[in-house]
C-alpha cells in the first residue's frame, strides 16, 4: 500500500521518499485498478462508454482549473485524478476492442497518422514556447498532455492492424 500511494507521498514537504519518485507512476495505476472493478461491475456495458468519455473530458478539465493552485506542477503531473484520462482511453480501447476489433483491424493504421505527425506538432509547438509540463499555464498542460495521449492512442491503434493496406 505504501509504494501505491507513491504519487502523494512525494508531494509533502521535506519528504525523504526522492529515490522511489519514479515510482509515482506505478501508483496511479495501481489506484486506477482498484476503482476499474467496480466501475466495470457497478456501470453497465451500454453506459461504460460513456463514462469513459466523460473521464476523457474530465481529467483535462481537472487540469485546466487546478493548474492556479499548483505552483508546483507536481500535483497535476502526479495525482491520479489529473491523470486518468490516459487510464480512461486504455479502457475504452479495450472496450471498444472486445466489441468491434473488425474496425480497429481494418482502419487501425489511421492511427499513425496523429502518431507520426506529432513530433512536428510538439516542435512547432516549442517553437510557440510555453508548451511544457513544468509550464504553469493552463494550455500547456492541456495541449501537451492531450497530444501526447493521441499519440499513444494511434501506436496502439496502428500496431492492431497486424499489417499495413498493400503489403
Amino acid at each position: 500500500m505504501y509504494f501505491g500511494l507513491m504519487n502523494y507521498l512525494v508531494l509533502l514537504p521535506h519528504t525523504k521518499f526522492l529515490p522511489l519518485i519514479p515510482l509515482w507512476s506505478l501508483a496511479v495505476e495501481e489506484q486506477f485498478y482498484i476503482v476499474w472493478p467496480f466501475l466495470a461491475y457497478y456501470v453497465s456495458e451500454k453506459k461504460l462508454p460513456f463514462v469513459l468519455c466523460g473521464l476523457l473530458v474530465l481529467a483535462p478539465a481537472l487540469r485546466v482549473l487546478a493548474i492556479p493552485c499548483d505552483s508546483s506542477h507536481q500535483l497535476v503531473y502526479m495525482w491520479t485524478p489529473f491523470r486518468m484520462d490516459c487510464m480512461a482511453m486504455g479502457s475504452l480501447l479495450t472496450f471498444m476492442w472486445r466489441r468491434r476489433s473488425d474496425l480497429i483491424k481494418k482502419y487501425g493504421y489511421l492511427g499513425l497518422l496523429p502518431t507520426a505527425l506529432t513530433p512536428f506538432v510538439m516542435i512547432r509547438l516549442s517553437k510557440l514556447g510555453g508548451f511544457s509540463v513544468w509550464d504553469p499555464s493552463w494550455r500547456s498542460h492541456l495541449v501537451t498532455y492531450e497530444v501526447a495521449l493521441i499519440a499513444a492512442t494511434g501506436v496502439f491503434c496502428g500496431g492492431s492492424v497486424g499489417g499495413l493496406p498493400g503489403f
